[in-house]
């Protein structure tokens, strides 16, 4: 077991098939996305409302989050099982008060009751031309927390340096640093824009840390979506 700024924890079965094990003290609670519990202990307690209110829900789900978040406890503390619908890794971020990161769709996981989850406006441009959502998840600790983020994949972590940028794919993107900025940029020409499938990036420069996912969850369902529309056409 792995102790964290709130939680003993321990992620098995890294990188391909991660699963979250967390071992809640009495009077201990953690929330984490709807459908992640894989299992949990008899004396577990399960809690599910819309963080925020009403209007905290659809704020989640401009996101592209889920709308409700569920809530576990245990009078007599228990251990809980979460891991994520896809195929991948999980990683430990451990955040003191004030510490905030913006989250990609899908990425966020489970986190400490004292992590404020809230939707951040990226703009149009960005939101747009990128192919994500027109808005991130904002995590925010109010006091020491810990925040569990899932992967696609397995992880890639930078540390960006004052200055230091980074052109990435947006679909590869997990999260990142609040104070890291970033851009949508064009690479190549109006040819490579349009066929190469690489031609509208995010640039982010430093300082701070950027967590990537080696596979894209869109780049994936798109490839399905081809060779399943194939092979109905040739029936």
């Amino acid at each position: 077991m792995e102790k964290g700024k709130e939680f003993n924890f321990e992620i098995l079965h890294k990188p391909e098939f991660s699963l979250l094990s967390v071992s809640l003290e009495p009077g201990q609670k953690i929330k984490a996305e709807t459908g992640a519990m894989v299992f949990m202990d008899p004396s577990m307690e399960l809690k599910t409302g819309a963080k925020g209110g009403l209007f905290g829900g659809f704020k989640r789900v401009l996101a592209r989050e889920s709308f409700f978040v569920n809530e576990f406890s245990s009078p007599k503390g228990g251990r809980i099982g979460l891991a994520p619908i896809y195929t991948g890794d999980m990683v430990h971020i451990p955040m003191e008060a004030g510490e905030r990161w913006v989250i990609s769709s899908g990425g966020y996981m489970a986190s400490s009751l004292a992590i404020d989850t809230d939707s951040k406006f990226q703009g149009f441009k960005k939101g747009f031309f990128s192919g994500e959502s027109m808005f991130f998840l904002e995590c925010s600790a109010t006091s020491p927390s810990d925040l569990f983020l899932a992967a696609y994949g397995a992880f890639e972590i930078f540390d960006l340096k004052p200055g230091e940028s980074l052109l990435l794919d947006n679909g590869h993107l997990v999260a990142m640093e609040s104070q890291i900025k970033y851009d949508v940029k064009r690479v190549g020409g109006i040819k490579s824009t349009m066929f190469s499938g690489e031609g509208l990036v995010l640039n982010v420069t430093g300082p701070g840390k950027l967590i990537t996912q080696t596979r894209s969850p869109a780049g994936f369902l798109s490839w399905v979506g081809a060779h399943v529309g194939g092979r109905s056409r040739g029936r």
